[in-house]
């Protein structure tokens, strides 16, 4: 930066004291006002002067490739810079197909690596996109890489039942295989059910019956 630019230069007057000779402002540095007042208008104008900045690229992997919902995905960018690990600066991830942040200002390490890991990506196609922010000497960049994500899978038990002949049974089912804390709340719909049982009008008869559950209307976004 140009000293001369950022600073008041102050050319007259000296810091004599009475009885001890002292030093004479001149244009430029001197010991009496040393490089001037500054001025900060200029100083903010001509702070980046001289400093040298490059590009920066990333490698953005994901794994697996292709996961289902609830399954632990890890997102890891590499950041470059004339062919040379970039290791300041951080990197937010974005899903750009629901808008939302993934993980923000994660640190590159000394390999010039940013990863971070998600259980939480919901079943359908998703655009990820790795932003690197930049620093002092390196400028920022961004690379998007996409990841399908599939339904998980429940299962549909039925629920014992005993009844007195002649009854009509009201088959239940329990639903089990929830991940990421879901709840039973997320489905909706209901399952249907088949018996072996034989009938007398229309009534199990007695005995011992198998009941067949099957999903029905049942549906979920992410099952």
């Amino acid at each position: 930066r140009d000293a001369g630019t950022v600073f008041h230069d102050i050319t007259t007057g000296n810091n004599s004291v009475s009885g001890q000779a002292g030093f004479s402002a001149v244009t430029g540095y001197d010991p009496a006002t040393g490089l001037g007042s500054v001025d900060a208008n200029q100083l903010v104008t001509h702070w980046s002067d001289g400093v040298t900045t490059t590009s920066s690229s990333i490698a953005f992997t994901v794994a697996p490739s292709t996961s289902t919902y609830g399954r632990s995905v890890s997102f890891t960018a590499s950041v470059t810079s004339a062919s040379a690990a970039v290791t300041t600066g951080t990197v937010t991830f974005v899903d750009t197909t629901t808008s939302t942040t993934l993980s923000s200002n994660v640190a590159l390490n000394s390999s010039g690596q940013a990863s971070f890991s998600t259980t939480a990506l919901n079943a359908g196609s998703h655009v990820i996109r790795a932003s690197y922010n930049g620093s002092a000497y390196v400028l920022g960049s961004s690379v998007t890489t996409t990841i399908n994500v599939s339904q998980a899978n429940l299962t549909v038990t039925a629920n014992n039942q005993t009844i007195t002949y002649p009854a009509t049974p009201s088959f239940t089912a329990t639903i089990t295989g929830f991940v990421n804390g879901d709840t039973a709340a997320v489905v909706g719909g209901t399952a249907s059910f088949a018996t072996n049982a034989t009938r007398t009008n229309s009534e199990p008869n007695a005995g011992t019956w198998t009941i067949t559950p099957s999903a029905g209307t049942l549906s979920a976004a992410n099952y």
